[in-house]
């Protein structure tokens, strides 16, 4: 099932907290080392924040495909263009927690990018059969964060598809 567009509508409260959380889903986070925090929570918003989506899922555990962008947005900490290539996350309260590798990302003009790949992991032993996660992001303008976020089988090759969404994402926002 396909939902079509959803907004723009703006959020507000713990809605418009968690748009730039990718994995903690407004619980806190530690991520190991702290100095990788920054790619797990990459911008901040505040009520009132505009969103538009398109959502792929059959089911809330199913696998699906976001692509979201939010408008305006802050990005309190400088996101590093490098480093943290591989790191743990956890999550108060959650087991299981995960890991992260960082994959490389399209270049894009006018645009902050990066790419990772999340994995559940309990005890730091990744969950066989367990869906993977990966986030697209390009931070435009440091007001709008776009965000391609995939629930996918492990065996899924992100690349080349979910670049070229990011891209033509960002290329279909600035034609707009």
């Amino acid at each position: 099932m396909v939902n079509p567009l959803n907004g723009p509508s703006a959020l507000t409260g713990s809605k418009a907290a968690e748009v730039g959380d990718l994995v903690a889903y407004g619980e806190r986070m530690t991520a190991i080392p702290d100095s990788c925090r920054v790619l797990l929570e990459p911008v901040a918003a505040s009520d009132g924040v505009e969103q538009a989506s398109v959502t792929s899922a059959t089911g809330p555990m199913d696998p699906f495909i976001a692509v979201s962008a939010y408008l305006p947005v802050s990005v309190p900490v400088a996101i590093p263009d490098g480093g943290c290539e591989q790191f743990d996350y956890e999550v108060e309260g959650a087991i299981p927690d995960g890991t992260v590798r960082r994959l490389t990302a399209p270049v894009i003009d006018g645009a902050q990018t990066y790419a990772l790949r999340t994995a559940i992991t309990v005890d730091g032993v990744p969950i066989a059969g367990a869906l993977v996660e990966y986030f697209y992001v390009a931070i435009l303008d440091g007001r709008t964060f776009v965000k391609i976020w995939a629930r996918v089988p492990n065996e899924f090759e992100a690349e080349p598809a979910l670049g070229k969404l990011l891209t033509r994402t960002v290329s279909a926002l600035a034609d707009a």
